[in-house]
C-alpha cells in the first residue's frame, strides 16, 4: 500500500540508529483519489485542467475522490503540535514521509502559504532539516549527499 515504502525505510534507520519506530497516520501520504497509482504524465494528459491547477494553486484544487490538501494540511500541523505540545524537544526525530507531506512540513516551519508547496526542490530520499523549537525554522533542504557515495563504509 501507500505505507510500505516509508515503513520499510523506518525498519531500516531502526536497525542503524538506536531509535523507536512509530507510525502515525497523520504523516500518511495525501489520498490522491482518481489520480491515485497513475504517473504525472498520465495526469496531466487526462486531467489537464485539474494538473494546471494542481501545480499553480494547489490549495484550490480538490481531486474527485480524494483528500482536499487543506485537509493534508491539518493533519500535518496537528502532527506538528502534537510534537510541540508534549514538549520532548530535547529530542532529535527522524520523519520518514512523502514529498507533499514534507512539502507541507517546510511551508508550515517556513510561515508561508499553502499554495507555495512547489517553492521547494525536493528530490527521492533525500534529508530535509527543520527546527520546531524554540523557532521554527529551516536548516537545510534536499540534501542528497548520501546518495553519492559510491563505495558502502566498512564494517
Amino acid at each position: 500500500g501507500r505505507l510500505h515504502r516509508t515503513v520499510q525505510t523506518g525498519k531500516l534507520l531502526v536497525k542503524i540508529f538506536p531509535l523507536k519506530l512509530n507510525r502515525d497516520v497523520r504523516l500518511n501520504d495525501m489520498n490522491y483519489g482518481r489520480w491515485q497509482g497513475k504517473f504525472p504524465e498520465e495526469i496531466e494528459t487526462r486531467f489537464p485542467e485539474e494538473h494546471s491547477l494542481w501545480k499553480n494553486e494547489p490549495q484550490k484544487l480538490h481531486i474527485l475522490e480524494g483528500e482536499p490538501l487543506s485537509e493534508v494540511q491539518n493533519r500535518v500541523h496537528s502532527f506538528l503540535e502534537s510534537l510541540y505540545s508534549n514538549e520532548l524537544f530535547d529530542h532529535h526525530y527522524i520523519i520518514v514521509t512523502h514529498d507533499i507531506i514534507i512539502r507541507i512540513i517546510l511551508t508550515l516551519v517556513d510561515g508561508k502559504k499553502l499554495r507555495n508547496i512547489w517553492d521547494y526542490t525536493l528530490a527521492p530520499a533525500s534529508i530535509s532539516q527543520v527546527c520546531i523549537y524554540p523557532d521554527k525554522k529551516i536548516i537545510e533542504i534536499n540534501n542528497v549527499e548520501h546518495l553519492k557515495r559510491k563505495e558502502l563504509a566498512k564494517c
